[in-house]
């Protein structure tokens, strides 16, 4: 915690590498390098292997005080820190599109590429949240509160996460309600197919209309309670063995019930 700043977590890269390694020991064995998603694109329009800052520093093997691959770390896991990329800051050039890459997808050679960044703290760039005192909430699958920091200040207890920002000499907490948005699209999945037939017919995005439906009950649920813990709880229970759980429905709730249960819980775990 000290020097990563994260907790022990499976959302992070070295949980997946070792899982790798312990599974699919073949494939571990021919990794050359190892990169993030906008990396591997970054690395077909320029032939740099980079990755930035704010992305290290989510793997559980990044030093974030002074911001390199921890060879302890890496050592004990058994990574070896040469598949480890290159870390820029997020706003350096890293090179520009090759004209191999210009010709194959329509774009002027040479335009420089930066490193860029994760997604959270990038919505926090985009919501000018870039100095302490300011907040950021963004809302998705997850919700996750932003907080930028003038300092790395790792919360030893684990609970909140300290990564790097993707604004220079910056560092931010990230405070996670894992399953809003996922608790939406999971009732969808499973309970939705009328109502996104309906959508389809009235021409509407279906969580617009899901809006409409949960607009007419009236704000308790008729007494309908949700706890949206389908992957554990973060932020604000911080107990990986809660349960999602509908509670009081009764034989005069009907779907939209449910759905405006699921709105008000996320935004009373926000509140």
């Amino acid at each position: 915690m000290k020097k990563t700043g994260v907790p022990i977590d499976y959302f992070f890269s070295a949980a997946k590498i070792l899982w790798i390694k312990k599974e699919k020991p073949q494939v571990f064995e021919k990794i050359k390098y190892l990169i993030f998603p906008k990396d591997y694109i970054e690395y077909k329009l320029t032939g740099a292997l980079t990755t930035d800052y704010s992305m290290a520093s989510r793997t559980m093997l990044f030093d974030i005080k002074k911001r390199i691959w921890n060879e302890e770390i890496c050592e004990a896991l058994g990574i070896p820190i040469e598949i480890l990329p290159e870390v820029k800051g997020s706003w350096e050039v890293i090179g520009e599109v090759t004209e191999e890459a210009a010709r194959k997808i329509g774009l002027a050679k040479n335009i420089p590429v930066v490193s860029g960044g994760g997604d959270r703290p990038c919505e926090a760039l985009g919501a000018g949240v870039i100095t302490s005192g300011s907040i950021n909430i963004g809302t998705g699958t997850a919700t996750v509160f932003e907080v930028p920091l003038s300092e790395p200040t790792p919360d030893r207890k684990g609970r909140v996460d300290c990564c790097c920002h993707v604004v220079p000499d910056t560092w931010e907490y990230e405070a996670v309600i894992m399953t809003t948005g996922a608790s939406l699209r999971w009732f969808r999945d499973l309970f939705g197919y009328e109502e996104v037939k309906k959508a389809q017919r009235k021409g509407k995005d279906l969580y617009i209309y899901f809006d409409e439906l949960a607009e007419k009950i009236n704000e308790g649920s008729d007494m309908l309670f949700y706890y949206p813990y389908l992957t554990g709880a973060k932020s604000p229970k911080f107990n990986e063995l809660a349960r999602a759980v509908f509670f009081g429905f009764t034989l005069g709730h009907n779907k939209a019930h449910f759905i405006r249960a699921i709105f008000r819980s996320c935004g009373f775990s926000v509140y």
